[in-house]
């Protein structure tokens, strides 16, 4: 039984942040959960106790996945009165017997969030290709004990075939909620990001690209300048993607501000 305090999710993901971005304050964590500075320190301080509808709202804002959400929802219905906690669990054991997805969920969170299992499916579209989980650790720079799990789970959403020790990629679609698949991605970037730092720092320049330029733009071409990415990245893929390839990459390709946006308030201030 988890006996974490509610407050013990959002202070770990703070200081992990921190520990990652020593400059890193309280206003910004408050702007990433969508809630104001104050009352993020009432949180932090204990003065204020997290409602379960908040507990859903920073939730999405931390992309914490499904039994991460439910473990975290839990610690605050263990928290509140008998009468509230034994409403709330009365709703939420209705909500997971209607529900028979519980498992696919976290797959799916699992699959999107971590580059490991289409580096993987990739990596079996290679003609070199040997299915054996100390090969295929080895040419990812992942432990063989990470790549067995890993062929567990895509075995088991139906994405590889196991035929007598051969593994065999299975092209299909996966359907999931919205909400999961958002949240998957936000840290699926995460990690992307980071591995690209990494690189930078360990991978001669021959192996990698990583350039930028910083210029002015419209914002109202926002839209116009992503389809523009996005059709560069389709047609790149395209290019690089062929029966003779030998390698497998990733390309991240990142556009961000690096003006503060001005609301209305703050043109108030500026004039």
């Amino acid at each position: 039984m988890n006996t974490k305090q509610p407050i013990e999710w959002i202070q770990e993901e703070y200081f992990r942040r921190k520990e990652f971005d020593p400059r890193y304050s309280y206003r910004a964590f408050s702007q990433v959960l969508g809630i104001s500075s104050g009352r993020l320190s009432e949180y932090m301080s204990g003065k204020r106790k997290i409602t379960t509808t908040m507990a859903s709202k920073l939730a999405e804002a931390l992309a914490m996945d499904p039994q991460t959400e439910k473990s975290f929802k839990d610690a605050i219905i263990n928290n509140e009165g008998n009468e509230v906690k034994k409403a709330q669990l009365f709703h939420l054991l209705q909500r997971e017997k209607e529900s028979n997805y519980q498992q696919l969920d976290l797959d799916i969170f699992e699959l999107i969030s971590r580059q490991q299992y289409y580096a993987i499916l990739n990596l079996m579209e290679l003609k070199e290709f040997k299915s054996n989980p100390y090969w295929i650790g080895m040419r990812l720079n992942l432990p063989e004990s990470t790549v067995e799990k890993s062929l567990e789970l895509l075995e088991r959403l139906g994405l590889i075939e196991n035929n007598e020790g051969k593994y065999t990629r299975i092209k299909k679609k996966l359907r999931t909620t919205q909400d999961i698949e958002s949240r998957a991605i936000k840290n699926a970037h995460r990690e992307k990001l980071q591995d690209s730092m990494v690189a930078l720092e360990t991978l001669p320049v021959e192996l990698r690209d990583i350039t930028s330029i910083t210029c002015r733009l419209q914002r109202e071409k926002l839209p116009e300048i992503k389809e523009l990415i996005k059709e560069f990245r389709r047609s790149l893929a395209q290019f690089m993607e062929n029966e003779e390839a030998d390698e497998v990459y990733n390309l991240n390709i990142q556009l961000i501000p690096l003006t503060r946006v001005i609301n209305e308030y703050d043109k108030g201030c500026l004039q």
